[in-house]
Parts: structure tokens; C-alpha cells; sequence
């Protein structure tokens, strides 16, 4: 199990090793996986959910984050993306956001609740019929988000085109990175 010994801790398990850009990023000994990738549930213990698909560092300074999706928007246009994380009996799911910059802003208007074109929701359990923990669009990384149980869904879903990014000085790297890693619950 992950935490099953004193002198093993949870930040010791998810040593971070940085590259170049926010597209290389991902945890030492875990599992990287696209939201929209093949794999609609993980069994996993630790691990990195993105929506990256192609690992490029996209810079919305020079335009490629204004129009629709040309292969140079950082995501793609019109997702509807789940990914389910499935954890061990007897655990909890910690979800930490690391980078978001999706889509929001007055260019939005009352999309997603009003939340944003392009919003990643977390779910407390093994579908989107589950309670919502969160739902998340621009740039503030959301705080820690802890499951109930051994389940946690996550779902992405995109508008056309990523122009309110530009419009609102959008300069990083669109798209967002979460990882996830269970321990026992109390």
C-alpha cells in the first residue's frame, strides 16, 4: 500500500522532477495519463492526470490559442473526456492540481454555470451521477480536492476554439495537470 510504513511519506513517494516545460512534467515511479486517452479507468495508487496528447509546450503569445482548433490550441476543440481513478479497498483519493489554464472569463458567458468555455469537474465516486467535489476553469489552481471513498471521476469538456484564453492574457501553456495518490482511510 502506499503509506503502509512510518518512514514512508506521501511527498517522499511523489518526488517531482521538473523539465523544460509544463508538458514534460510528471512524477518519478507514477503513471501519466490523457483524460481523453483509451484507458477510461486507472488502478493506480499514484499518478498524473492532463489533457496533453501531443507534448508540446503551446505559447498563446503567438497566436496559437486564438481560433478554432488547428493542432496548436494545447487541447482540443469539443471534449467531453472522463477518466475514472479506481484506488485499493480502504483509501481516499487526494486530487492536487499543479497547472490549470482553461478557458474562462466575460468571453464565456454563463457556459459550464458560469464557470468557464472549458472546465475540468471532479467527482466524489465512480461516475458523473456522483457528488461534485469541484468544478474548475482558468488560471487559480484549485486547493487539495479528497474523495470520500476509493473512487474519484474526473472530466474534461472544451467549447470551440480557445480564444477567450488570448483575450484575457492567457500566456502559459493551455490545459491543466492533476496528481493523484491514495492513502488510507481513517
Amino acid at each position: 500500500m502506499l503509506l503502509d510504513s512510518p518512514d514512508r511519506s506521501l511527498g517522499a513517494l511523489l518526488t517531482l522532477r521538473v523539465a523544460a516545460s509544463w508538458r514534460s512534467l510528471q512524477r518519478q515511479g507514477a503513471g501519466n495519463s490523457n483524460v481523453c486517452g483509451p484507458a477510461t479507468v486507472l488502478h493506480r495508487e499514484t499518478g498524473t492526470i492532463h489533457d496533453d496528447a501531443t507534448d508540446e509546450a503551446i505559447d498563446c503569445t503567438q497566436g496559437g490559442c486564438n481560433g478554432a482548433d488547428t493542432g496548436h490550441n494545447g487541447y482540443g476543440d469539443n471534449l467531453d473526456c472522463i477518466k475514472i481513478i479506481q484506488a485499493p479497498e480502504n483509501t481516499v483519493i487526494s486530487l492536487d492540481f499543479t497547472h490549470i489554464a482553461l478557458e474562462s472569463g466575460a468571453a464565456c458567458g454563463g457556459a459550464n454555470g458560469g464557470v468557464g468555455c472549458d472546465v475540468v469537474t471532479v467527482y466524489d465516486g465512480p461516475d458523473t451521477t456522483s457528488a461534485v467535489l469541484g468544478t474548475f476553469s482558468g488560471t487559480t489552481v484549485p486547493e487539495r480536492i479528497q474523495s470520500t471513498g476509493n473512487s474519484m471521476t474526473v472530466r474534461f469538456q472544451t467549447d470551440l476554439g480557445n480564444y477567450a484564453l488570448s483575450q484575457a492574457g492567457v500566456t502559459d501553456d493551455p490545459g491543466f495537470y492533476a496528481d493523484c495518490a491514495s492513502s488510507r482511510s481513517a
